[in-house]
């Protein structure tokens, strides 16, 4: 039986095509499973005791660290690391990273919106492939928590994301409920804090209902179940289960006073952010084991709320034994999130607890395996030409669970097409990534 060769023979272009995939996917594969070593490196492991070890070797494989300092080396590749150091991925805190691309152009705006309610989770329209994401690479930041900017004072759900540019990037959804208070112009904060008292209430006694009618053996299909099944009622019920904190945008100390009362009496995690007043409650901050995120930059009087507020805030706080996170608040300028890091430094906080506070704090707050060099934590490391507070060093290399990533931005390739030498106008040059 003779066939027809058009059917039964492959087309040679598609043919190729799937065999320069094959080759590609095998590759990525081949170089996920290549073990690293970098060798001879000061390494600031971020840890509890703040070691920082000398001429060090650390392995990773497979996104995870392998060894540190083993006394056999098998690696596939090995980095040195002679005169640089390594550090833990940083980690900014209260971003809008990959939902904003340029602040003046409201289509490309996808923190907020006018209908959207506390349940609003902006984790959908997250875009891994940002042009501010590289950007912020090139500050040594491996991961971030993104909020929305709603109005109101219920403002949706955080979420965490990591900087690979991967479209498969790791995103954790409904990480906080986002909560803010404060002076407005119109309205007061105290109709705020009691809308949030009236849910938390609500929550409670829904939950004490429902828990009764179960342990009767009733059937549950009155009005009270139906909100319970609610996002909100769901949400809420997560919050006092221990499962979602509360992540509170508060400046004033009576405010916090105020948040920390509901605190006690529903049982709920919390994370202050701003907190310019939290430092005459640092010892119930501390008792409550309530975190503080920090802008160490912040110092000038923006309003009543944040009269206390000093660049000596987050060394006060930190030696008042508070689990202080530092920040930069603003999302296009993340790579600088290291030089607040060394001002916080240049103003009292200690050198390595302000590594540790961009790394492994907000790393534990969030839930997640990275922020720590040490052995089966995951491979999320930056190696540094220098000092990483210090504004001459950089990022010689980085890696993202085990992956390394590029640190070209679309400035440096802005760069390249303009300062290019081609007999082809500008518009056409291409500068390879």
């Amino acid at each position: 039986m003779l066939y027809n060769k058009k059917i039964f023979l492959p087309n040679i272009k598609t043919l190729s095509r799937c065999l320069a995939l094959a080759t590609f996917v095998s590759s990525a594969v081949f170089a996920q499973a290549q073990t690293v070593a970098i060798e001879n490196v000061m390494v600031y492991t971020a840890n509890e005791q703040a070691d920082i070890l000398e001429s060090a070797t650390v392995v990773f494989g497979g996104g995870k660290i392998i060894a540190i300092n083993p006394d056999e080396i098998n690696a596939d590749i090995k980095v040195d690391g002679s005169g640089k150091i390594l550090t833990p991925g940083f980690i900014a805190s209260n971003t809008t990273l990959g939902l904003q691309e340029v602040s003046a152009v409201a289509a490309s705006n996808d923190t907020k919106d006018a209908k959207a309610g506390l349940d609003f989770d902006p984790s959908l329209a997250f875009n891994p492939q940002s042009t501010v994401i590289p950007f912020s690479r090139q500050g040594g930041i491996s991961h971030s928590l993104i909020t929305a900017t709603a109005k109101g004072p219920f403002m949706g759900l955080a979420f965490v994301a990591d900087l690979s540019g991967e479209l498969d990037s790791n995103v954790k959804p409904q990480q906080a409920l986002v909560f803010q208070i404060g002076g407005k112009a119109k309205g007061s904060r105290a109709s705020d804090l009691q809308l949030l008292k009236t849910k938390l209430k609500a929550s409670k006694e829904a939950i004490a209902e429902a828990s009764k009618k179960k342990a009767t053996d009733k059937p549950n299909k009155d009005k009270s179940k139906a909100k319970a099944d609610k996002p909100e009622s769901l949400l809420f019920k997560k919050l006092l289960a221990g499962e979602l904190p509360l992540l509170a945008k508060v400046d004033r100390s009576a405010d916090i006073a105020q948040l920390l009362t509901l605190k006690k009496t529903y049982g709920f995690d919390m994370i202050i952010y701003g907190g310019a007043g939290a430092l005459i409650l640092a010892d119930q901050l501390v008792a409550e084991k309530v975190s503080v995120i920090v802008d160490p930059m912040r110092n000038l009087p923006e309003g009543f709320d944040a009269l206390p507020q000093t660049l000596e805030n987050a060394a006060k706080l930190n030696g008042a034994g508070v689990n202080v996170i530092l920040t930069e608040t603003d999302t296009h300028s993340l790579q600088q999130l290291r030089f607040h890091a060394g001002n916080a430094v240049a103003n009292g906080l200690p050198y390595q607890a302000a590594i540790a506070a961009i790394s492994a704090k907000p790393a534990a707050m969030l839930g997640l395996d990275s922020g720590v060099i040490a052995t089966g934590k995951s491979a999320t490391l930056v190696l540094w030409s220098g000092d990483p507070l210090e504004l001459s060093s950089s990022v010689d290399s980085m890696w993202i669970n085990g992956k390394e990533v590029t640190l070209r931005a679309r400035q440096d390739l802005l760069r390249d097409r303009y300062m290019s030498e081609a007999k082809m106008p500008r518009a056409y040059i291409q500068p390879a990534d």
